[in-house]
């Protein structure tokens, strides 16, 4: 803060502004005028010919000290002079204090205009920072609608890809099935085969060796020989054979 010019304080720039606006109206006319206004004489009474001056009255009566009595003559006129020297440089005293204030106010007044503007360009950097904060956020809120939106596509892509993996395994145990029973019914077919070619052997079997038996039997009766006994021993070993594969192959489908 400030201090008054009585106090001695005050910085090289109060002081100079101060000095600059005392100097510019402390002119010789305004002095005259100051010193006019307490010309009047201190302690005599005003002549009856001449108009009383409240002010100039006022003035004698505050600055008059009560202890002294009324002077006459050459005391009189010193009196008058030492009352008009004080009053002079009050007045003056007074003067500067009211310009100096009125600088401090000028001072204050340029400080005020600057914080002003400083907080203008604060604000205009908070309202810009409000404005971007503002757009991000609009830009969050869109960006996670789209990914909300992306998240159940994937969860819809992700069920009917789970629906069309269930109809490809159904699809493939159909066609496991089709096939299995495919196999069936060619094991059947073939055991059928087998089995009439077993029996037809077996019967042929039977009659050869009825025959071998009858031939023995009669004794002179022609012998089978020898070499067609043996090939159709071997015919019903592998008839046999075969009926006993086909029949593992056909419980093992199961």
């Amino acid at each position: 803060m400030f201090t008054s010019p009585a106090s001695g304080g005050g910085g090289e720039r109060n002081n100079s502004v101060i000095t600059e606006e005392v100097g510019d109206d402390d002119s010789p006319s305004r002095k005259a005028s100051v010193v006019g206004q307490v010309k009047q004489p201190v302690g005599i009474p005003a002549s009856p010919t001449q108009p009383h001056d409240n002010s100039s009255s006022t003035l004698t009566r505050q600055f008059t000290p009560s202890s002294v009595r009324r002077p006459t003559g050459a005391n009189a006129d010193v009196d008058n002079n030492h009352v008009d020297d004080s009053q002079g440089t009050m007045v003056l005293q007074r003067d500067a204090t009211f310009r100096y204030h009125k600088a401090q106010i000028r001072i204050l007044q340029d400080e005020l205009a600057s914080l002003l503007e400083m907080r203008t360009k604060v604000q205009a950097k908070h309202d810009a920072a409000a404005d971007e904060l503002e757009r991000r956020r609009t830009d969050l809120a869109a960006f996670s609608e789209h990914v909300q939106q992306m998240q159940a596509l994937l969860d819809k892509n992700k069920s009917l890809q789970d629906i069309q993996e269930a109809k490809q395994r159904m699809l493939e145990t159909d066609a496991q099935v089709a096939t299995t029973r495919k196999n069936e019914k060619l094991l059947l077919r073939t055991a059928k085969v087998t089995e009439v070619r077993l029996h037809e052997g077996t019967e042929a079997l039977q009659g050869l060796k009825k025959e071998l038996e009858d031939e023995r039997s009669n004794q002179g009766g022609m012998a089978v020989p020898r070499h067609e006994h043996e090939r159709l021993l071997n015919h019903h070993q592998r008839l046999e054979k075969q009926k006993v594969m086909i029949s593992f192959d056909f419980f093992n489908s199961y």
